[in-house]
């Protein structure tokens, strides 16, 4: 008596992913807040909190512009939108400090739970080194405004050209990399994740074609 049989295929996973894993150990507690189903959410709105931040301190620089170059009011009196009363050096220097470590935790914290691709991170980088000087130049300022009493010390590169569009400029290159950094991100949409890490989704496995192959019997 012949048996046929069936023809022997190759054995599928019922997972259809494959898991990034973290280096080392699991996230701890600040890092599991940007992984999870509302990592994605989470660390969108954080990068979108910094941008509109930043965007906004940009535009006071660029209204200092204008008063001074249109309106022909004193560099000493241009104060931008938010008056004379927080514009002096400790209040630069705290949300300047604040912005580059913020962009150091993005680039070399986060990265690591596979959030950033090279051109993202790439983009982050670049603004934190911008920022980095940036960061120096209103420590400068504060360590003059301490030796001499000047309330509005010009810093290191102040002494060469005008300070109100030089830290304008500043402004926008530490800006406009993290928001192309934004864009990408938020265009790639949401990955899955798992309890390691992120879980990018495969295609499903194909299955084994018995076309052509004889019956054994």
């Amino acid at each position: 008596m012949s048996m046929a049989t069936r023809p022997r295929t190759k054995p599928t996973t019922k997972s259809t992913t494959t898991s990034a894993t973290m280096p080392g150990s699991r996230p701890n507690m600040l890092q599991s807040f940007f992984v999870g189903p509302k990592g994605f959410r989470n660390l969108l709105l954080f990068m979108l909190a910094a941008v509109v931040i930043q965007g906004f301190h940009t535009l006071e620089h660029v209204v200092q512009n204008v008063q001074v170059w249109v309106d022909n009011v004193p560099p000493p009196m241009s104060c931008g939108l938010l008056g004379c009363e927080l514009d002096f050096p400790w209040v630069h220097f705290v949300y300047n400090s604040a912005y580059f470590m913020g962009l150091v935790w993005l680039a070399l914290w986060v990265r690591p739970l596979g959030q950033w691709n090279r051109w993202e991170t790439g983009s982050i980088l670049s603004a934190a080194a911008f920022q980095a000087y940036h960061t120096f130049e209103h420590t400068l300022q504060i360590q003059q405004s301490l030796t001499t009493g000047v309330v509005r010390p010009v810093g290191l590169i102040g002494l060469f050209g005008n300070n109100i569009v030089i830290h304008t400029l500043f402004n926008l290159v530490v800006w406009i990399p993290i928001l192309m950094a934004l864009v990408s991100f938020a265009r790639k949409g949401p990955m899955r994740y798992d309890a390691q890490g992120p879980v990018r989704p495969l295609p499903p496995p194909r299955k084994a074609s018995t076309r052509g192959r004889p019956t054994k019997i």
